[in-house]
């Protein structure tokens, strides 16, 4: 997790141009450990109601096995390796990227004049392929267990979609400064705020939901 901000690029007539990102990167411990080759699922980008861009991208991976045992252990040996260096059965990263541009008059207050927020999302699953002759109630069991890797996966998601609601509200309500230095500062500072906030709601939600187990994603 970090947060960045490029140095203001100021430009003529008194307006400056500021690029941030407030990353949040998650590998989601779901109980147990997954990951492999990743094929494309599905996109989406849209712009959402509370004025910030979403750029939605889901991966399946594929795991084998015609047991339950058998899918664990594909699951256990080709998952996702997170920052501890363990394997997970989920993989969601999202990222809130902003911009804006600022103009100051001639006793040098400063405002801003235009702001976009982008958050970017993947989401990573796994895909099982079996063979025909595969119990009904295993592939039962496995699709409770998919939907609830989503659910939770889902959680972590919409802990994003909130960062970037409260960013283009921290840009609506920042107003006018004394100076482009102290707002860019100020933007900076706030925007930190905000992302340690989030970041601890995604702590707590694992903590809540021992990282999808009280939600049911556990296989098999």
């Amino acid at each position: 997790m970090s947060y960045s901000a490029s140095l203001p690029i100021r430009c003529s007539r008194a307006v400056a141009i500021v690029i941030c990102c407030l990353r949040l990167c998650l590998i989601l411990p779901i109980a147990t450990r997954a990951f492999a080759a990743a094929a494309d699922a599905d996109s989406v980008s849209r712009e959402s109601a509370d004025g910030y861009v979403l750029h939605q991208h889901v991966n399946d991976y594929i795991v084998t096995g015609d047991d339950g045992y058998a899918v664990r252990r594909s699951l256990d040996s080709l998952g996702p390796v997170a920052l501890d260096g363990k394997r997970y059965d989920g993989y969601t990263r999202w990222n809130v990227h902003w911009e804006y541009a600022t103009s100051s008059d001639a006793s040098g207050s400063c405002m801003l004049v235009s702001s976009s927020v982008a958050l970017d999302v993947e989401i990573t699953l796994p895909q099982w392929q079996h063979s025909a002759d595969v119990p009904d109630a295993l592939q039962r069991r496995w699709s409770i267990y998919l939907d609830a890797l989503r659910t939770h996966e889902n959680g972590h998601v919409q802990n994003g979609e909130q960062e970037a609601t409260a960013i283009v509200d921290l840009m609506r309500s920042i107003g006018l400064q004394s100076d482009c230095d102290l707002l860019d500062q100020k933007l900076q500072d706030l925007g930190q705020r905000i992302l340690q906030h989030y970041k601890d709601n995604d702590i707590e939600y694992d903590q809540h939901t021992e990282h999808g187990r009280t939600q049911g994603a556990v296989f098999p």
